[in-house]
């Protein structure tokens, strides 16, 4: 595929156009502000474990991009959501985009592989090594799911996408260079009152 299809933009939204064939980190927007502070993305951000994906079943099940002390990236690169949904049938990476229903909206954060590439594992070859290791008590998004070992400095970052539930597929970009805090906090505490009306509905 040389370009989003228009199927998926139909489903998931105008978003999809800058999702698509790129890389990106997917935080709750409330999240974004610690990283914001920290000014980087960690392997063992300070979340409690409930609220993190894949850790019902303990540590020993814990995601496999966590047990490598990896952040875990979308790998949009060459994806095609039909084949792939073909292919993997049980995978719910829709779930995730545009935000999970639940956050009532979500910060994307996209990478440049080249300017990461030092720690960088790509989706193909993540999952791969997840078949090599044996890993499969532990969950993987395979293909789509990437990471960056150890942590990942925000300065590395090229934009950031803030979409919520309230803008009706409409969402704010920000070039990393050039990004309000100001007129982001603004935003996130409109998304916030969201958030809150979401989290009592579950």
């Amino acid at each position: 595929m040389n370009d989003p299809d228009d199927r998926t933009i139909s489903s998931i939204g105008p978003v999809w156009r800058e999702l698509w064939g790129r890389v990106w980190h997917l935080t709750r927007p409330d999240r974004f502000l610690h990283i914001l502070d920290d000014r980087l993305l960690k392997p063992e951000p300070d979340i409690p474990d409930n609220e993190r994906w894949g850790t019902g079943l303990g540590p020993s099940h814990y995601p496999y991009v966590r047990s490598i002390s990896g952040v875990s990236l979308f790998d949009f690169r060459d994806f095609n959501p039909d084949s792939y949904q073909e292919e993997y049938t049980q995978s719910n990476w829709y779930s995730f985009v545009p935000f999970p229903k639940h956050w009532a909206g979500a910060v994307w954060i996209e990478f440049d592989p080249e300017d990461v590439k030092g720690n960088f594992i790509s989706g193909s070859q993540l999952v791969a090594d997840w078949k090599s290791s044996a890993s499969y008590c532990r969950k993987i998004m395979p293909h789509i799911e990437a990471a960056h070992i150890g942590l990942l400095p925000l300065d590395l970052a090229r934009r950031f996408i803030f979409i919520r539930q309230r803008d009706d597929g409409d969402f704010y970009s920000w070039e990393n260079q050039i990004f309000d805090r100001t007129a982001y906090e603004a935003l996130q505490s409109e998304w916030k009152e969201d958030y809150d009306i979401a989290r009592k509905s579950i």
